[in-house]
């Protein structure tokens, strides 16, 4: 089988630096359009979890492919909706989770012990 090279590496974060400059159209829809795209680079997760935008963080927080420094760095978020999805989504860390347990927010915290709970419970054997 023969590889693109625009495909591999470097060049494909490469291919996206428009989407990082920005473009005429809905930032919003474009936004979401990229983050739900199975072969997005992290990479380019990494510079929508800056976003100014509190939804696009929130989509970027539901994503299983994020890196354990990207959950981080939205568990810290300033918006809770944003550390509430993190404390939702199944490949959170565990470690992520704990520190979400205590957060501020009583429905982030609240959602973070659920999964630590869920989780405690499918690791006991029957």
């Amino acid at each position: 089988m023969k590889v693109d090279p625009l495909m591999t590496g470097r060049r494909r974060v490469m291919m996206w630096r428009p989407l990082r400059l920005g473009l005429t159209c809905s930032r919003s829809t474009l936004s979401g359009s990229v983050i739900w795209n199975k072969t997005v680079p992290i990479e380019v997760l990494g510079v929508l979890a800056r976003d100014e935008d509190p939804m696009v963080r929130c989509d970027v927080a539901a994503k299983r492919k994020l890196s354990e420094n990207l959950f981080w760095s939205l568990a810290e978020d300033a918006d809770e909706s944003v550390r509430a999805t993190v404390a939702v989504n199944k490949k959170a860390p565990d470690a992520v989770l704990h520190q979400l347990s205590g957060d501020e927010c009583v429905i982030v915290s609240e959602r973070a012990r659920q999964q630590l709970e869920r989780r405690q419970a499918n690791r006991q054997p029957l």
